[in-house]
């Protein structure tokens, strides 16, 4: 994986600043509708799509015809499940990592994908092995090789990386459609990032990851997780847009809301070529339950636009540490690469960024 040191690290977010910068556009319509609430809100059922779920509702899975968070029964005698997790070292994937006492401490994983030929993810399921001193985790696709080996505090910038999966507090376990994958090509170099936020006083044991289940049938649709939102914050509010510019229509199935303890609120509209606007996303933001939402038949059309804008409680600045912010609406979405833009946020984020 390509590194580069915390001076590196800043550098390319003020570059992916100056490359931004600017106000948002301007309201020019007030006909706002609101999406599925089966989109919008897991509290609300599938069934239940016409309003919204009342405060105090208990959670609970989510499904559409390309992603749930309850298992699926793929009836598929080719599927095969992996556990990518910590280890001490390539030689002993057995064992877990130690963890020492740094605060915001983020560790790679890097590891050969366990698997023969070209196959396909149709779930990710989180190991969480060490609540106690795991902030976060995320799994990515490296789109160089190298060896097996531990990235002992890396800089949170992933410009060789495709995400494929992200944990946190709350997040729930994902299973695609019978006609949804991932693919991952022959011999992939895999990266798993586990951020640390060690508290305990002592080095602490862990062993968390993902666990991913591939099949070598490749399925109709393939897809891919982008970046949605802004790394522009810079006081209680940050707002961040996303314009589709392919040439074909995206079909957003699953969004993981990620902001950090200071988030508040995040709201994320849809604005239509057409100028027709419609409320994606708009919930309150808990950092211990950050949740993932399921959409069905959400399809932006070249040159639509989402518009996100998170609130924090009190000021906050750009970062990957506990104490700084982000504003994040993680978006997995077929045909895999179509919802990016090509700009210097890739070089931070990787080429699966939209952020105008």
């Amino acid at each position: 994986m390509q590194l580069v040191t915390n001076t590196g690290w800043r550098i390319a977010a003020a570059l992916a600043l100056v490359s931004a910068c600017g106000e948002p556009e301007a309201d020019t319509t007030d006909d706002r509708t609101t999406v599925s609430r089966a989109a919008t809100d897991p509290l609300a059922s599938a069934e239940a799509t016409a309003s919204r779920a009342p405060p105090g509702r208990s959670a609970s899975a989510s499904a559409s015809k390309d992603i749930s968070t309850r298992p699926i029964d793929y009836g598929d005698p080719d599927l095969r499940c992996y556990k990518l997790t910590a280890y001490t070292s390539p030689a002993l994937k057995d064992k877990p990592h130690s963890v020492p006492t740094i605060k915001d401490m983020y560790t790679g994983f890097l590891m050969k994908a366990p698997w023969k030929g070209t196959q396909y993810i149709k779930s990710m399921r989180s190991v969480v092995d060490n609540k106690a001193v795991l902030h976060h985790l995320m799994l990515l696709l490296q789109h160089d090789d190298g060896p097996e080996k531990i990235v002992p505090n890396g800089t949170g910038v992933h410009s060789d990386g495709d995400m494929i999966y992200a944990w946190a507090p709350g997040a729930q376990d994902l299973y695609l459609g019978q006609d949804v994958g991932i693919e991952m090509p022959e011999g992939s170099l895999l990266m798993l990032e586990n951020h640390y936020n060690n508290r305990t006083g002592a080095a602490a044991p862990d062993a968390s990851g993902v666990e991913v289940c591939v099949t070598p049938r490749k399925p109709k649709n393939l897809a891919g997780m982008s970046y949605v939102g802004t790394d522009m914050i810079l006081g209680t509010s940050a707002t961040g847009s996303c314009t589709h510019d392919s040439k074909e229509p995206v079909h957003l199935i699953m969004a993981f809301p990620h902001m950090h303890t200071k988030g508040l609120r995040m709201k994320v509209e849809w604005t239509r070529k057409q100028g027709v606007r419609a409320v994606v996303h708009e919930q309150d933001f808990d950092f211990n339950y950050q949740r993932v939402y399921v959409y069905d038949d959400l399809v932006l059309e070249p040159g639509d636009k989402l518009t996100t804008t998170c609130t924090y409680d009190a000021p906050a600045i750009f970062g990957k540490g506990t104490d700084d912010e982000m504003c994040f609406f993680f978006s997995l979405h077929y045909p895999a690469g179509a919802l990016s833009r090509k700009n210097l946020f890739q070089v931070l984020h990787g080429p699966n960024v939209c952020m105008d």
